[in-house]
């Protein structure tokens, strides 16, 4: 895992406002970043299978022909994802961040961390199992890091909105930067991206509103 003195914001960066605003005025993207090409708005509504759900995976004849050649396709990153299907509408955007929910629930729960979620670190099979790549930050400032850091669960978390963020709006976050296509999303943004981390949501209050949004039964 990557170091605190080796990578990450400044600490300047900690003081400044990542909550995103709603309606607000266009984004400005964080210092030292080139303006991403947006991706094609076309909402992507894939499931994102998650070995944790226990509900049935049903499908139609039809579906199972469409979905054979699918499951050959080797794996693609988040943002290759976003860059050739389009933007995830919330629901699939929800139902992405349990996905990864799970996957971090398995890391925190040995007390590590992740350290680099971000589109390029989530990897969504032809099967829409959604895995995690091996942390391998680059150096310098990154949009997908918390702003005290990446190190720690509540950083994790702050990246995983980041990252949401991005699959509905088609950019990261920035401060001030409005949040136009998130619909229901957009509280649970809205708390993820908090600078303070004791003011974001816990794991397991997030999962409770991203199954609410993604439309999945409540589970003890």
């Amino acid at each position: 895992m990557p170091g605190s003195d080796s990578w990450g914001p400044p600490p300047s960066r900690a003081a400044q406002s990542w909550e995103p605003a709603i309606d607000a005025a266009p984004p400005v993207l964080a210092a030292g970043h080139d303006e991403p090409e947006p991706p094609p708005i076309v909402e992507t509504t894939a499931p994102f299978r998650r070995p944790a759900y226990s509900g049935p995976l049903v499908l139609t004849e039809e579906q199972e022909t469409a979905a054979a050649p699918r499951a050959e396709r080797p794996p693609r990153t988040l943002d290759q994802l976003l860059a050739e299907d389009g933007l995830l509408t919330p629901e699939a955007a929800a139902r992405l961040g349990l996905a990864v929910l799970d996957r971090l629930a398995a890391v925190h729960g040995v007390g590590g961390h992740h350290g680099d979620l971000r589109p390029g670190s989530i990897l969504v099979g032809g099967d829409d199992q959604v895995r995690l790549a091996d942390p391998s930050p680059a150096p310098g400032l990154s949009p997908y890091t918390a702003p005290e850091g990446g190190i720690g669960p509540a950083a994790d978390l702050w990246s995983l909105g980041a990252t949401l963020f991005t699959a509905v709006e088609g950019r990261p976050p920035a401060p001030g930067a409005p949040l136009t296509r998130a619909g229901v999303l957009a509280p649970v943004l809205f708390r993820l991206l908090s600078g303070v981390p004791a003011q974001r949501l816990t794991a397991d209050a997030l999962r409770l509103d991203l199954r609410t949004i993604a439309g999945e039964p409540s589970r003890p």
